[in-house]
């Protein structure tokens, strides 16, 4: 059962001097995201903004803090405000609901559409719907979805082009999916990155990590837990059972 909470937030945004390149976004994303308590980090390089959202208020000592050992980068203004945040609520996993739902609902009609069940097809068609709609958010905002992801993803957080490259990856492993282009390497490649990608999630749960989950992008706040665990190792299930099937 999922529960439904509050969970009250502080907002803490200050100008950061120093913010030059993505790759001063994506360490200072790290850095913010490992602090105790924190839920999210937004980082505008255009104007030095950083939005730090957390469960406790963000002091400037424990800002200085992180930054120790990052003498390129100085604190201009911090402002605070407190706000509330959906935690494990039904509502926070609605787009997700929504979305699985219409692709439960268009495999069943291309079963009765052609008159009989195949499960295998079924989850084929299944996986291919999954990857299309879910690449689909992320190209949405790659360069947030990147930021996001690098900031729990164990490959991402070594080389954050793998953040840039995995929608891309989700996308052709749904073209592969949908069209029945070589079975056996889709499966096997989503057996792989699936079970890879899930351990930065485990990990992240494991750690009670307030933070957002990147797989419907940026443009929905869903909370990092364990039903994001099931929806990675889900894909990581049906593609043992496809494999093994073979």
């Amino acid at each position: 059962m999922v529960e439904n909470r509050l969970i009250h937030m502080t907002s803490t945004t200050f100008n950061l001097n120093g913010i030059t390149c993505d790759g001063c976004v994506s360490t200072l994303h790290n850095l913010f995201s490992a602090m105790e308590g924190v839920y999210e980090v937004d980082i505008n390089r255009e104007n030095g903004e950083v939005e730090i959202i957390a469960a406790n208020e963000v002091s400037n000592s424990s800002i200085e803090n992180v930054l120790n050992g990052y003498p390129k980068y100085s604190i201009q203004q911090t402002t605070k405000g407190t706000e509330e945040v959906n935690g494990s609520s039904i509502e926070s996993f609605k787009p997700l609901i929504i979305i699985v739902s219409f692709i439960l609902l268009l495999v069943a009609m291309s079963q009765v559409t052609q008159g009989y069940f195949d499960w295998r097809e079924s989850m084929r068609l299944f996986m291919g719907g999954f990857f299309i709609a879910f690449s689909f958010f992320k190209f949405l905002d790659l360069k947030g979805f990147a930021q996001a992801y690098s900031s729990y993803d164990i490959v991402s957080q070594k080389w954050v082009g793998w953040a840039y490259l995995y929608p891309f990856i989700e996308l052709s492993l749904g073209l592969m999916f949908l069209f029945n282009l070589f079975p056996f390497y889709a499966n096997l490649c989503t057996l792989v990155v699936l079970s890879v990608s899930s351990v930065g999630v485990i990990r992240s749960v494991r750690s009670n990590q307030k933070i957002k989950c990147a797989c419907l992008g940026t443009g929905f706040n869903l909370p990092m837990t364990t039903v994001t665990i099931i929806e990675d190792l889900s894909m990581v299930v049906m593609s043992t059972i496809m494999l093994s099937s073979m």
